[in-house]
């Protein structure tokens, strides 16, 4: 069973929070019934009715933009945080250069998550923390730090393109 990283874990209830949201204000859209409720107060016009509508669609935009516009490196991340293969595999490059404990080369995106799976079943992670990350000659990369229950590793995965060209996996010590 997965853990998840608590921030995650908050993103979640959040995100489910506002779509259970939206989807009130969608079903009693042409009434203004929904609105009174959250005012407590019946005598409310039309127009304050509107300004309170537009300011309620704004704070809850303003909270749900920023995880909409997540970069590779954040998606990766929460990728290696549930240590889910799959994930990765779909930010990987056709070719891979891969560093891991016995397999240090380049390998086609099926072999390395074939690779990557082996190494979740064999670590299950814990939590995933990113401690750097940067941007260099058009390429975007990543350091951080992977608890599972078999130990730490260090991470290092640098993109070009939004696809992983490199990615090492070092015991940390």
């Amino acid at each position: 069973m997965h853990t998840f990283p608590k921030k995650m874990t908050i993103f979640a209830k959040n995100f489910v929070a506002n779509i259970a949201f939206f989807a009130q204000i969608g079903k009693w859209r042409t009434t203004n019934r929904f609105w009174h409720k959250i005012c407590l107060k019946k005598s409310k016009t039309r127009k304050e009715l509107r300004a309170m509508k537009k300011c309620l669609l704004i704070a809850t935009l303003i909270v749900c933009l920023p995880n909409l516009y997540a970069t590779v490196i954040d998606k990766v991340a929460t990728h290696f945080g549930e240590g889910d293969a799959e994930g990765i595999a779909q930010y990987l490059n056709a070719n891979v250069e891969l560093f891991i404990k016995n397999a240090n080369n380049v390998f086609t995106r099926q072999q390395t998550e074939t690779i990557l799976s082996d190494f979740f079943k064999k670590n299950p992670v814990k939590e995933f923390t990113v401690s750097d990350q940067g941007e260099r000659d058009g390429k975007q990369f990543a350091l951080g730090k992977l608890e599972t229950q078999n130990g730490t590793f260090r991470i290092y995965f640098m993109t070009k393109n939004n696809l992983i060209q490199q990615l090492r996996i070092e015991t940390s010590k």
